[in-house]
């Protein structure tokens, strides 16, 4: 607008005007040349080469003719000029191509020097911010999925002054920071989420005066978009454009190899995770241990804050699933709904804003879920067409989960589920076991004593040790009465010593188990209303009848701490325990009544004994007495007798004899166990060999060849007890020889485990079976002699004595052919 430049530029000559005010040519000059102050002036072409580059103006104040060598001496000074103006410009393109050069480079080697998404934009924003200047920058990549976008923006402190405090965060020293569409504080439906980011990224776009936008491309594939932008307007050029087109075409291929590495790097992490979770779960068949192993896993997999696992229903006991009731306090949210279409539709859940949906955080601070928690995923983990669990992931910031981490965590889930079957399965075999292993455990224990009292009690803690259930207890009726007494118990019950028909407990489950005889399972208590206020709310009762014949006689009670806790093997198992127990205390009681009359009849025994013991010497004076007397009489007054006198004089005589020898074995046998010898190791076959002499004269007169066995043993014994034994036996064996022609006695010994077992065999008249028994019995006597009397002792006494050494005594015989009297000593 001061000059001619257009007309000058255009012809590209010198252009002279000797007086502005009096050129028509220049009219439209004369208001700018009168407001300047001038009057002449000349405009010079600067032409380096053939093309002009500008103009060169001198201004006069006053009018002037311009000479040709003036002409001459501007038009060389012109060239000059745009010789040095073109130079400066190259040098200053030169300068700008080199400084974009070395730009760019650092961009690739910065950007190159990382394969973190984040750190590569970061970079890129501090090295683009040296060479092309701007307050906003962004990089948006395109995501796997349709509609998914990742967006990095940020910007500069002049943007940050339009943005709220919290939108902003600073990047290292720089004046860059990034910028948040979405603040931790804030509250964003997941549905709204993309709106929302969308309308913030607008706002912040129409502040921006200036604007450049390119496309990133990566072997010929879009990648995403880049920009730029200032507050202030045309403050980019075309070549600003090109530049950003350049810059794009070099840090594209760096933001897909880390798009590449950050792919790779989820896969592997993916994969990493899956395999610790096959291998943690793989470890073990322990159900907590399994259950452990899951949320752990699941947690690293998925960068989260928290895990967790919520069975539905009963899947598992209530002690192997601790955030129960954390999940019913969710279950009474309003996120019940989107809980309860997880469950039914067996899918994913992805909530970005719990705190939107209603979830308020436990006020316990060990809680799991306690915390400012944000962010929520959770998968079904499915076995057989049926969820039976919920896995569960937190973040703490705001987090839109993504498909490829619904997959993941699907993933995690399917092998969660076969590890918790297997677990599951494991659990309850081991559970079996252990039923067994109880059944056999309290099966020992029964079999270990017959003490009533001992019994129930080792019942009760077996079990209750076995299992750890809350309470294990046993009632019992008494002598026949209908109430159930309270007689074992292990653990912390209501205090019931007794239940009566007429009493409030009677309405109990106890009484009605005992009453029909049936097995009670309770599964749920808190849902039952006649039941002791002590019980667990939570807990599960089995009553079990405990029955001989089908007629009861007590009750097996089982307390569990949890709801749920018993199986139909649970059941089994301890109606089959139960079955064992009745038997076993019955079999107690009828020990109980056994030693009672035993006790009852060793009393008598004793009282007998000494019954004999007196009446036997009482009457050995009176007996010795009547003796005397008969001898006198047959030696004085025989021959003053007749015939008949003397029979009966010889009668009473006889009578006498076996009298003494009666009062004799009674006496003797009321001492045993009565006067006891000390115990003294002595040779068998000595004893035997002083019986046979104490007898040879009995012998002699039968005629009767007796042996001993060789090598015959030694033994701790009362060696005058077994002597009487061996007398005993080897007397009655002569005395009933009966008339064999070659009557003989053998006496030997053979081993028998942890006992000697000797006998005295004759080839006498023997013994009828039916007698082998009763010969033992006192005063029984075999009739099957003429002229042999005895008293009915000896072989009691026998009896007696081999018992005293915890031996056996018995008879093998045949009449007719023969006795084998047995008896047995311990070896020690």
């Amino acid at each position: 607008e001061e000059g001619p430049y257009r007309e000058v530029l255009e012809s590209r000559q010198i252009l002279t005007v000797e007086n502005i005010f009096e050129d028509s040519r220049f009219q439209r000059l004369q208001p700018i040349a009168e407001r300047i102050g001038y009057s002449a002036m000349v405009s010079i072409p600067l032409m380096p080469k053939d093309e002009t580059i500008g103009v060169l103006n001198l201004y006069y104040e006053s009018s002037k003719q311009f000479n040709q060598d003036e002409l001459n001496f501007l038009k060389t000074a012109g060239t000059y000029l745009a010789i040095s103006i073109e130079n400066s410009r190259l040098y200053r393109q030169y300068q700008e191509k080199t400084d974009q050069i070395a730009a760019l480079n650092e961009i690739i080697n910065s950007v190159n020097s990382s394969l973190d998404v984040e750190e590569v934009i970061r970079i890129i924003a501090l090295e683009v911010q040296k060479i092309v200047d701007f307050d906003f920058i962004s990089i948006m990549l395109f995501g796997d999925n349709a509609g998914r976008l990742k967006y990095f923006p940020m910007g500069t402190e002049k943007i940050a002054k339009r943005l709220n405090q919290e939108e902003w965060a600073r990047v290292d020293q720089s004046n860059l920071g990034w910028i948040k569409f979405i603040t931790d504080e804030e509250r964003v439906k997941e549905t709204d989420l993309e709106r929302v980011i969308y309308e913030r990224r607008g706002r912040i776009e129409k502040e921006l005066q200036s604007h450049m936008r390119t496309l990133l491309m990566s072997k010929g594939k879009y990648i995403g978009t880049f920009s730029v932008g200032k507050l202030e307007p045309k403050a980019y050029t075309a070549n600003h454009d090109k530049l950003l087109k350049q810059i794009a075409n070099q840090v594209s291929t760096a933001l897909e190899n880390a798009l590449l590495y950050q792919e790779a790097k989820r896969n592997m992490l993916e994969y990493s995770a899956l395999a610790d979770v096959s291998n943690s779960l793989g470890s073990s068949l322990k159900k907590s241990v399994v259950i452990d192993s899951i949320v752990k896993a699941a947690a690293v997999a998925m960068q989260a804050k928290v895990s967790t696992i919520w069975f539905i229903g009963n899947t598992v006991p209530d002690e192997t699933n601790p955030d129960r009731n954390a999940f019913q306090s969710i279950m009474q949210s309003p996120m019940r709904e989107k809980f309860d279409q997880m469950i039914r539709d067996m899918k994913p859940l992805s909530i970005g804003d719990l705190h939107l949906e209603g979830f308020t955080p436990p006020e316990v601070s060990d809680h799991p879920l306690s915390g400012n928690l944000r962010s929520y995923l959770g998968v079904p983990i499915i076995s057989h067409r049926k969820t039976i669990a919920i896995l569960s992931v937190y973040w703490e910031d705001f987090h839109q989960s993504e498909p490829r981490e619904k997959r993941l965590l699907a993933a995690i889930a399917s092998q969660a589920s076969m590890a918790l079957e297997n677990a599951l399965l494991f659990e309850r075999e081991r559970k079996r076991a252990a039923q067994l292993a109880m059944v056999n455990e309290v099966g020992k224990k029964i079999a270990s004593t017959l003490n009533l009292n001992r019994l129930l009690d080792n019942v009760v803690r077996a079990i209750y040790e076995i299992f750890r259930y809350g309470n294990v207890a046993i009632y019992l009726t008494e002598d026949s009465k209908e109430n159930l007494i309270l007689k074992s118990q292990k653990g912390k019950p209501p205090d019931i010593p007794e239940i009566r028909p007429e009493s409030e407990e009677a309405r109990g489950p106890i009484w009605k188990t005992f009453r029909s005889g049936k097995t009670v399972l309770i599964n749920n208590l808190a849902r039952v209303a006649q039941i002791d206020q002590d019980y667990s709310e939570n807990g599960s009762l089995l009553c079990i009848p405990l029955k001989i014949a089908e007629r009861p006689m007590g009750v097996l009670v089982l307390l569990a701490k949890n709801r749920n806790a018993f199986d139909v093997r649970d059941i089994n198992a301890f109606e089959a325990l139960a079955g064992q127990m009745a038997s076993a205390i019955q079999n107690s009681r009828l020990y109980e009544e056994t030693q009672n009359n035993t006790e009852k009849l060793s009393k008598a025994n004793e009282e007998l004994e000494d019954f004999v013991f007196t009446v036997s010497h009482d009457l050995k004076s009176p007996i010795v007495s009547i003796s005397g007397f008969a001898t006198i009489l047959v030696n004085e007054y025989k021959k003053k007798l007749d015939e008949e006198g003397i029979h009966y004089l010889e009668r009473i005589q006889s009578n006498v004899k076996l009298m003494e020898r009666l009062i004799r074995d009674l006496l003797e046998l009321s001492r045993i166990g009565r006067v006891v010898n000390p115990l003294e190791s002595v040779n068998i076959g000595d004893i035997a060999k002083i019986a046979v002499n104490d007898l040879q004269l009995q012998i002699n007169e039968k005629n009767v060849a007796v042996t001993i066995q060789d090598n015959m043993p030694e033994v701790a014994c009362d060696k005058d007890r077994i002597l009487q034994v061996f007398t005993n036996l080897i007397s009655n064996a002569v005395k009933y020889m009966g008339s064999n022609p070659v009557p003989k006695v053998e006496i030997g010994y053979k081993e028998a485990g942890d006992f000697y077992q000797f006998y005295v065999k004759d080839n006498g008249v023997g013994i009828d079976q039916k007698y082998h028994k009763r010969i033992f019995d006192l005063f029984h006597t075999l009739n099957e002699l003429k002229n042999v009397e005895g008293t009915g002792v000896g072989l009691t006494i026998v009896h007696r004595i081999i018992a005293y050494h915890r031996g056996n005594v018995w008879v093998e015989s045949e009449k007719g052919r023969g006795s084998v009297f047995n008896f047995t000593l311990p070896k020690k």
